[in-house]
């Protein structure tokens, strides 16, 4: 499994929880659904393109995602991230493997995730009582 996140905004403040980097307010991403960042059709990177989070993470540093431009929904199954320096993230989910396709944590301690049901969104500090938005 090859989760991705990407941090946008300013650092996020520190908590009492032990990090192994530094988050941003907005983070968006995946745990297990597939992913792919891509400029004019050529596939950058993607989740199998390497054998271990090391180099993943490696590879991703020496990729400049630039600044969150917009999120779209394309179908039951897939989004797209569009940046503002031509890069686009798709990431799709597969309803029989994964239980999320996609989540953003924002600032405040508010979370929304797409998966099978749709959208869904609540507070990632508590015990959680999802409110479902309809999706396509």
């Amino acid at each position: 499994m090859r989760s991705i996140s990407l941090g946008f905004g300013n650092e996020a403040p520190e908590s009492s929880q032990k990090r192994n980097r530094h988050y941003r307010l907005w983070e968006l991403g995946t745990y297990s659904g597939d992913w792919q960042i891509v400029h004019d059709e050529a596939v950058l990177l993607s989740k199998d393109r390497s054998t271990n989070i090391a180099e993943l993470d490696g590879l991703l540093q020496s990729i400049d995602i630039g600044c969150f431009v917009a999120l779209r929904q394309l179908s039951k199954t897939d989004l797209r991230l569009d940046l503002d320096n031509g890069l686009v993230v798709n990431f799709s989910g597969n309803p029989d493997v994964d239980d999320e396709y996609f989540h953003v944590f924002c600032p405040e301690a508010q979370y929304a995730e797409f998966s099978e049901a749709g959208w869904t969104i609540g507070h990632s500090d508590e015990p959680w009582a999802k409110k479902t938005v309809p999706s396509l």
